[in-house]
């Protein structure tokens, strides 16, 4: 899973990213957001789906790797992304 930390004073954020190994076949791939399941300021769970990419005719979920609450969505539904294109910051809970 791809993530970015940022550490402050108070928080910690995750920003989630997808992975460039989410669709090895091609080095220049690039899919269609087809669900986000989250909105800014909802709880999330570690392992919880975030975010499906349909590649190719494959769906595919990205999970959040930690627990916390969504700070910012970067994506909808429709648009188009690639490797390491970001798609939500994650305000981190202990």
């Amino acid at each position: 899973m791809g993530l970015t930390l940022l550490v402050g004073w108070f928080a910690v954020a995750v920003s989630i990213i997808v992975p460039r190994e989410l669709w090895p076949r091609r080095r220049d791939w690039s899919g269609v957001v087809v669900e986000v399941y989250k909105d800014m300021g909802d709880r999330v769970d570690r392992g919880e789906t975030l975010v499906d990419v349909e590649i190719e005719k494959a769906v595919i979920s990205i999970d959040s790797p930690v627990r916390g609450v969504v700070e910012e969505v970067y994506v909808s539904k429709g648009d188009r992304v690639g490797p390491d294109s970001v798609l939500m910051s994650i305000s981190v809970e202990e």
